[in-house]
């Protein structure tokens, strides 16, 4: 069956930043047959992703707005990815050590 041949690549992503999302349909033997991809976040709101068709497959645009695993659900010539839903790990950037410098203030004397 031409499920089996179907990959979906992404690694880990942190809140707030968009991440492209491929699921490759090219080696099946119906590389443009419809795709849907239905992201759950952690508090379990359901968003259906728009995607977009390329070469390979489709591409899908993923920003997550909160930390926690994300279970994305891909269907392909309706049905059911094997393994999906996939789990996406979002976590926060942890800001706390970062430092600005040069804007300190500074005393300058006009002659």
């Amino acid at each position: 069956m031409y499920l089996s041949r179907i990959d979906l690549c992404f690694t880990a992503v942190q809140l707030g930043e968009t991440r492209k999302l491929t699921v490759l349909t090219h080696l099946t033997d119906r590389p443009s047959a419809p795709c849907s991809v239905v992201s759950q976040s952690p508090k379990g709101e359901m968003l259906e992703m728009p995607v977009e068709m390329i070469p390979q497959g489709y591409e899908v645009l993923f920003t997550p707005t909160e930390k926690g695993d994300h279970k994305l659900k891909v269907n392909f010539a309706n049905q059911e990815l094997p393994d999906s839903p996939f789990t996406a790990k979002v976590d926060a950037v942890d800001v706390s050590s970062v430092v600005v410098k040069g804007l300190e203030k500074r005393k300058y004397r006009l002659d």
